[in-house]
């Protein structure tokens, strides 16, 4: 009686998930279809568009303008530098409470803006950059997937031929052969999903690229693992140190509470709240620059261990999938001639099939890892208040 219920137990399931699976692809192949003309991209031609024709790069653009123009206006209201003070305060950068009257300000504040301009429109571009870096391999990865998952379906359904054949000789119950059906829908179902997800990336990235949200676009790079480049540590922190917005900022930070000081110390007895108060800021400051450098090196570090070791997940998966590929060989073999189960070759399909994604995932990984180790040498993706 329980082989007799276990049996339409499984086929209820199989009627179900069967129509859920058959339901669910009619609907998204009847509304989600991709339109137009292929258009083909590559990452760099992604890249370049974004930097030239995004909302993105205009911004960006406008910014640097607004800072060229904050760098000649040096004799603009004291206002404007109150609002200077009050960015910075709110950055956690320092704090202060001193008259910002005076001319000098102004033209400590002019000199930053000179040469931060241009650093702050580097670490927007940065930002565009690693933004479509990250979809487009993002998009790559998913298209990988559903082919993982579209592979899972062919191979449960050889498993099925196979069990067909030894149900055939009478060396399986009919109970196995559903079974083997049942692995077919389970696997047509994951492989739908997984469409679905690679369909809500590639939407996200044709309005993030600002097409409409439906365009074909075929991307022309594939998902593979960026060479691991000779990093040399040292150079890479002092590269940091000497290029990041965050230290930049911080001894922008410092140089104002400095000048600060000195007008206090003039106006102001060293018994008085206003002067240890702004002796309080300028130690505040140094405590921040030194914490900034710091926190860059930490930061450098800890990215560095990163690629190390999102690339060694890489070599560890590819040495995972080959084993698991040769053991659902010997799996499927061993079936064939009746020395293992039905349930022991699916089983050994799941661990194959997780393998695939682990890696594919820790190509993903790996990249990402790389490309933001690259950029954190650079001005990174902080911009200083000017």
């Amino acid at each position: 009686m329980k082989k007799i219920l276990k049996f339409v137990m499984i086929l209820t399931l199989i009627s179900v998930v069967g129509f859920v699976t058959v339901y669910a692809n009619e609907v998204i192949n009847g509304v989600m279809s991709f339109l137009g003309d292929d258009i083909k991209i590559s990452l760099t031609q992604a890249t370049d568009k974004m930097l030239l024709d995004s909302p993105g790069a205009k911004i960006a653009d406008i910014n640097y303008l607004a800072a060229q123009d904050t760098a000649l206006g040096y004799n603009e209201s004291a206002s404007s530098i109150s609002a200077l003070l009050k960015a910075y305060d709110a950055a956690g950068v320092f704090q202060t409470t001193v008259s910002t009257s005076d001319k000098n300000i102004l033209r400590l504040r002019s000199g930053f803006a000179t040469a931060q301009g241009i650093k702050n429109f580097e670490a927007e571009q940065n930002t565009l950059k690693q933004e479509t870096y990250n979809k487009y391999f993002s998009v790559l990865q998913t298209n990988d997937a559903v082919k993982i998952n579209t592979e899972n379906v062919a191979i449960q359904e050889r498993i099925l031929k196979n069990t067909n054949k030894k149900f055939d000789l009478g060396m399986v119950s009919k109970q196995e052969v559903l079974q083997a059906e049942l692995g077919i829908l389970n696997a047509k179902n994951s492989l739908t999903k997984m469409e679905e997800a690679s369909t809500m990336a590639k939407m996200g990235f044709n309005s993030f690229l600002g097409y409409d949200v439906m365009q074909k676009l075929v991307l022309t790079d594939t998902l593979k693992a960026a060479d691991l480049p000779d990093l040399k540590l040292n150079a890479s922190i002092e590269a940091a140190k000497a290029n990041r917005n965050e230290i930049k900022a911080a001894k922008f930070a410092l140089d104002m509470q400095n000048f600060l000081m000195i007008k206090t110390e003039v106006r102001y007895p060293s018994s008085s709240a206003t002067y240890l108060k702004q002796k309080a800021a300028v130690l505040s400051a140094e405590q921040t620059l030194r914490q900034s450098i710091t926190g860059i090196e930490i930061e450098m570090r800890g990215k560095y261990m990163d690629v190390l070791q999102k690339h060694s997940s890489i070599d560890n998966g590819i040495a995972s999938v080959a084993k698991s590929k040769e053991l659902l060989r010997l799996a499927e073999l061993s079936f064939q001639v009746g020395m293992n189960t039905l349930t022991d070759v699916q089983q050994v399909q799941v661990l194959c099939q997780s393998d695939e994604l682990a890696l594919s995932q820790a190509i993903l990984d790996y990249n990402l890892a790389l490309n933001a180790y690259n950029i954190a040498i650079t001005s990174g993706t902080f911009k200083a208040p000017l």
